[in-house]
């Protein structure tokens, strides 16, 4: 269904009959335009909140009453509402380019906040823009109900978006609103946020040099590296040790993840639990005394000998104890490895903190000898 712009002398209660009969429509369209956003950021590697909303029905005719607007559906442009909250500046920018390069944007409309925000205004800093679809998506079938709607997509930083959810709760926009003894207090909150944002942007580089620096020293052959997320990251990522356990618990009975992958929701929900278990993993190797990449490696290079075979006795352990699935995650098989090649370390308070879950905790008590406690 197309949408006909109603008579331009149409009066606000005209219009709000116009927009209660297509409201569905500009709910359709706000929930496909938040999942192809996600989609296209996702392919671009940014990470982001987004948050969306189809403007209600009385909010809309509040704001054609306070505006005076005779043709609403060409000059109300975020009755759908998209708002993507970025973790770093430089990603602001990325987005913009995104949204450039896949929507028409009505510039005339659009506004960057940051070059209109006055010196002596309390405020946050964002972008603003009113797209529409180009051609030729607007011409595919899933996409032409929507030709005629304009939408607003809204990008700001997570810091920018912290001050915008306070902003309508301070009385004061302008600093001579505000009594002399609160204005210097809001400039430095104002200021703070700003240089916070700054400072997020300076860490992410410095981040970036540490992991460049751990690459090059791996390549050298240099592995006394002491063990955080990242080296831990960066020597995965280099030696590929992660996916050659993974797919050797695939070999001896482990499930294959890739029932995870069938969508992008489950895809997401997959590499979130990737994130978690690389942190789980980083937990045992402390809890088991190795501090250093080094050890970590010697413990890997060692388990060529015997890591097949452990796996494999876990495997069937663990199915003896239930129906549950042992599933062949990179970082939870490298923990096991782990936990029986320090299995002289290992006591019960160790494998109570691992995050293994309980069947798998009493599993690996059983493989190196701990005394299972029977709880009646």
């Amino acid at each position: 269904m197309v949408i006909e712009n109603p008579k331009k002398t149409a009066t606000p209660e005209e219009w709000k009959n116009v927009y209660e009969e297509n409201h569905a429509i500009f709910h359709e369209f706000t929930e496909k335009l938040q999942k192809l956003i996600h989609e296209l950021l996702q392919k671009d590697r940014i990470d982001t909140k987004i948050e969306h909303r189809t403007k209600s029905i009385e909010s809309s005719l509040k704001k054609i009453q306070r505006k005076g607007y005779r043709n609403p559906l060409e000059e109300i442009t975020d009755l759908v509402g998209i708002r993507i909250i970025a973790y770093y500046k430089e990603d602001v920018d990325r987005i913009g380019e995104i949204i450039i390069r896949e929507f028409d944007v009505d510039w005339e409309n659009s506004i960057d906040k940051a070059q209109t925000l006055e010196p002596d205004r309390f405020g946050y800093i964002s972008v603003q823009y009113v797209v529409s679809l180009p051609s030729p998506r607007v011409e595919l079938t899933e996409w032409k109900a929507f030709a005629n709607i304009k939408a607003e997509i809204q990008v700001r930083t997570i810091l920018q978006h912290a001050w915008a959810a306070i902003d309508h709760e301070l009385r004061y926009k302008k600093a001579e609103e505000a009594p002399k003894n609160l204005r210097r207090r809001l400039f430095r909150l104002s200021a703070l946020l700003e240089l916070a944002d700054d400072e997020f942007s300076n860490l992410r580089k410095l981040f970036e040099e540490v992991e460049e620096h751990y690459s090059q020293e791996l390549k050298k052959g240099k592995l006394d590296i002491e063990l955080d997320l990242t080296s831990l990251d960066v020597y995965l990522n280099f030696t590929k040790q992660h996916l050659k356990w993974m797919k050797i618990a695939e070999e001896v009975g482990y499930e294959s993840p890739e029932g995870m992958l069938d969508t992008s929701e489950l895809c997401e929900i997959y590499f979130n639990q990737l994130k978690s278990d690389k942190r789980k993993l980083l937990k045992i190797l402390y809890l088991t005394g190795i501090k250093t990449v080094l050890e970590l490696d010697k413990i890997l290079k060692d388990a060529n000998k015997w890591g097949k075979v452990i796996l494999a006795r876990i495997e069937t352990l663990y199915s003896h104890e239930g129906p549950g699935i042992l599933f062949a995650s990179p970082y939870d098989v490298i923990s096991l490895l782990v936990l029986y090649a320090r299995k002289n370390v290992v006591e019960e308070k160790i494998i109570k903190q691992t995050e293994l879950d309980d069947v798998l905790q009493n599993v690996i008590k059983e493989l190196i000898g701990i005394e299972i406690e029977i709880v009646f």
